[in-house]
């Protein structure tokens, strides 16, 4: 499973069975499963979005989300973004800025070009055990003038919006949510009482360490993420066995399902539940709470994101 602790922002995600009652089909013929459909290539680029800012941002590829941040804590942060690029060629960019955080709890009402905007995608690849240099293929800034060079007052403006483009490299072809079917918004109150049922289920799932159904439940997923993450055998032994250490290593509680709301992405074949309260603004609605070693509260926000395969009206979980 996905989890971003605390302000690291995104971790590849890590799905697990354990052992004994806990492990149906077992990590060694589960990960056999996975890595027969992963292919290999000569060179495999990796893809990374670069935000600069204080300001906060909301940034969707291919419609599907690549770096949300709404939080008095921001700088300069990557995020890796091979997850929403399904195939090489052209893929589209939004970017929404927005006023920054004074605090915890209080956003400024209006933009301050002060604070400026600057974003970069970045190629890259492991070639010889060594990771090269970065290509920048995208470079953005907040403007200084519209398109008529008359002086953008963002004293006045809530938020500032722009799409763009880019070219990717990727070599492999995924599904995703290609071929699912297209969510309706007027069934939204059915949906999210859908989807908060299954966001309940797997909260429980976690908290009584149900790992087989975890397991079960994002299989499909995994295959993606074995794939955009070009991982070896070792590799996705050693993450799936780390996760299953994970649950006996440290206790954590989770947040109860509140204050959250629906939301429509990959052109309206993606659904997920986020939440809506300031704290914890534009993150999953499916939130850990454990304590680190200096006994402080880390928050771990497990990504979720469903799709509905064509011919079938089930929720599974695709990102």
């Amino acid at each position: 499973m996905k989890k971003i602790i605390n302000v690291i922002l995104i971790v590849f995600s890590l799905t697990a069975c354990a052992q004994n009652n806990r492990n149906d089909m077992g990590i060694e013929k589960r990960t056999d499963l996975i890595m027969e459909k992963v292919k290999k290539y000569d060179y495999e680029p990796m893809y990374r979005l670069k935000v600069a800012s204080h300001l906060t941002y909301e940034i969707l590829i291919n419609d599907v989300p690549a770096a949300i941040r709404f939080s008095p804590n921001m700088g300069t942060i990557w995020y890796p973004i091979n997850r929403v690029l399904l195939k090489e060629g052209n893929q589209n960019i939004s970017i929404k800025v927005y006023p920054r955080y004074e605090d915890r709890n209080t956003q400024k009402d209006f933009l301050e070009i002060d604070y400026g905007f600057e974003l970069t995608i970045e190629q890259t690849a492991w070639v010889n055990g060594s990771l090269e240099e970065p290509v920048n293929i995208l470079n953005y800034q907040l403007p200084k003038n519209d398109e008529n060079n008359v002086p953008i007052d963002y004293s006045s403006l809530n938020f500032y919006e722009i799409n763009l483009s880019f070219e990717t490299k990727t070599p492999y072809n995924l599904a995703g949510w290609t071929n699912g079917n297209e969510f309706s918004k007027k069934d939204s109150l059915s949906l999210k009482e859908k989807l908060s049922n299954i966001y309940n289920e797997i909260i429980l799932d976690y908290k009584n360490k149900k790992i087989s159904k975890i397991l079960k439940r994002e299989f499909n997923r995994d295959k993606e993420i074995a794939q955009y993450d070009y991982l070896s055998k070792n590799s996705l032994l050693k993450e799936t066995n780390d996760f299953v250490k994970s649950f006996d290593e440290f206790e954590e509680e989770y947040e109860p399902l509140e204050n959250y709301k629906l939301v429509f992405y990959g052109n309206n074949k993606i659904i997920g539940l986020v939440r809506t309260d300031t704290r914890f603004r534009g993150k999953s609605a499916f939130i850990g709470v454990s304590k680190d070693n200096l006994d402080r509260i880390v928050y771990s926000y497990y990504d979720l994101l469903f799709y509905s395969p064509k011919g079938s009206d089930s929720l599974e979980i695709i990102r």
